[in-house]
């Protein structure tokens, strides 16, 4: 059994962050109406991004199945979000070296300006701010819209308090679906929902990271793509001494494999580590509320790690062990970490 999750759809198939790029900013110093504002704090890769304990591990083989699947999303996160952090730390950092247009309650006003690059597009943006913590708000809107025409595409704020750093962004792709040209910068024929990205640091390395899909979907007709991540939540969250725990969920179909038709199935990773960084994972593959066509009905696959990352125990549930024979392996006995540990997170 192989499972394949579009575990890097949002890297691969939404590149979000060119939106961001793609905002040029033509503030050459004209508007002098208001000093340079003082400096904001701006996002860091580091503030999103994940470190499961076997990230970048490449030997699993057929075995580890979970592990890798886990450690694949991951990677995936680390590309897709945390260039998004990069993205609006360096707009932030922009915007922050241009005197604004206005200053309204507090706020800096910059634009609208109209795309540089020719596109039916135009955007703005908003920033309040001080040494201490930020809070931005992007809009768009089509070529030569006027500010009470512009919708917010984007939204985030930061607050650093010595080490330790919180905020989050937001990008509503409802929007996007109502402007053709960002519609073609995403690459897809359909897209709705929108992605919140939320996490706290602490002076340690504890970090806690959700990203919730709010209703969103995509669709491509080109490269077959039809994705429905419902009301799903990712969720990431490491202690000071390294243990830790990461969730996440999608739905997808799996007529590929043969043992499913082509109804959408619920799919959920949990993994959880000590502090030594061994621990266990677990992939299920479920019918909800009448809604797939699994063959045998759900899927289970357990597996257990040591601190060198090596597979101690993997198993996989009737029938459907009995069609992948040499899957099974070891004994639960094997596990550091209790079954009930996965439950940590549960929606």
């Amino acid at each position: 059994m192989t499972l394949a999750v579009q575990g890097d759809m949002l890297g691969r198939k939404l590149a979000v962050t060119t939106l961001v790029a793609g905002l040029s900013l033509p503030l050459t110093g004209c508007f002098d109406l208001f000093p340079t504002p003082t400096p904001t704090p701006t996002f860091q890769r580091d503030d999103v991004s994940l470190q499961t304990p076997t990230s970048g591990l490449r030997v699993l083989g057929e075995k580890g199945q979970v592990m890798e699947m886990a450690d694949e999303v991951a990677l995936d996160v680390n590309r897709w979000v945390a260039e998004m952090a990069v993205n609006f730390g360096e707009m932030l950092d922009e915007l922050n070296a241009q005197p604004p247009r206005d200053v309204v309650d507090g706020w800096n006003i910059y634009g609208p300006h109209d795309a540089e690059n020719g596109e039916d597009a135009s955007w703005m943006a908003r920033v309040s701010g001080d040494k201490d913590e930020v809070e931005f708000e992007v809009l768009v809107g089509e070529r030569g819209a006027s500010e009470s025409e512009m919708v917010v595409l984007f939204t985030g704020n930061l607050a650093v308090d010595g080490e330790s750093r919180s905020g989050g962004f937001t990008i509503d792709f409802d929007v996007i679906s109502k402007l053709e040209a960002l519609q073609e910068d995403v690459g897809a024929d359909t897209v709705a929902g929108q992605v919140r990205v939320d996490f706290s640091r602490g002076e340690k390395q504890d970090k806690d990271v959700t990203i919730e899909f709010v209703g969103f979907s995509y669709t491509n007709g080109r490269d077959g793509e039809d994705l429905d991540y419902k009301d799903e939540t990712y969720v990431y969250h490491r202690e000071t001494d390294g243990s830790g725990l990461f969730h996440f969920a999608s739905w997808a179909p799996f007529e590929d494999e043969g043992w499913s038709g082509p109804e959408y199935e619920r799919v959920t990773v949990d993994m959880v580590w000590d502090a030594d960084l061994a621990g266990r994972a677990r992939a299920q593959i479920l019918e909800v509320e009448g809604e797939g066509d699994l063959r045998f009905g759900d899927v289970h696959l357990n597996e257990c790690f040591d601190a060198g990352y090596s597979l101690t125990w993997a198993n996989l549930n009737e029938p459907y062990a009995s069609d992948n024979s040499g899957y099974n392996e070891g004994d639960e006995s094997a596990c550091l970490l209790k079954e009930s540990a996965l439950d940590a997170y549960e929606k």
